[in-house]
């Protein structure tokens, strides 16, 4: 009976991490289309996120923007790059010891992931005006829950 249960049990984990992976990818893909923002005509999807990162957790060194985001050094180093020459991030060197790096966003950055954020938000909110205040408090229970096991470890 425990093996049936884990069997049912694994499926909806598989079935819950399979449609949270579509809503990331579709939500994404869903407002770099529909929103027509400038920022996304000039951005890669990469390189929009890691702006967030960067807006929401301040400065990174480039090991640290690759840890969080994933992928290869390399292709965080040309996003980077990417990004400096936009004039959206910039280097500044740590405080106290030169041979760290941390990349910056800048006002330019900062703006256009308010812009973003904010149309973003708004397009969502109306996209999903049938979800009711108690699906979404229950969706805020269960990420935080998710946030806070993820930070643990």
């Amino acid at each position: 009976m425990d093996e049936k249960m884990d069997t049912k049990q694994d499926a909806k984990w598989c079935e819950a991490i399979q449609l949270f992976e579509e809503v990331m990818i579709y939500g994404t893909n869903h407002i770099m289309n529909e929103l027509k923002l400038d920022i996304f005509k000039e951005l890669s999807v990469e390189q929009v996120r890691l702006l967030d990162l960067l807006n929401t957790q301040g400065p990174l060194t480039s090991t640290e923007i690759t840890e969080l985001q994933g992928g290869h050094k390399s292709a965080t180093s040309n996003r980077i790059k990417k990004l400096i020459q936009k004039d959206y991030v910039r280097f500044e060197q740590k405080e106290g010891d030169h041979r760290i790096k941390h990349v910056v966003i800048t006002d330019k950055g900062y703006a256009a992931t308010k812009v973003a954020n904010e149309s973003s938000f708004k397009y969502f909110q109306s996209l999903l005006s049938d979800v009711t205040e108690e699906e979404i408090e229950q969706l805020m229970v269960t990420f935080k829950k998710v946030k806070a096991i993820l930070l643990a470890k």
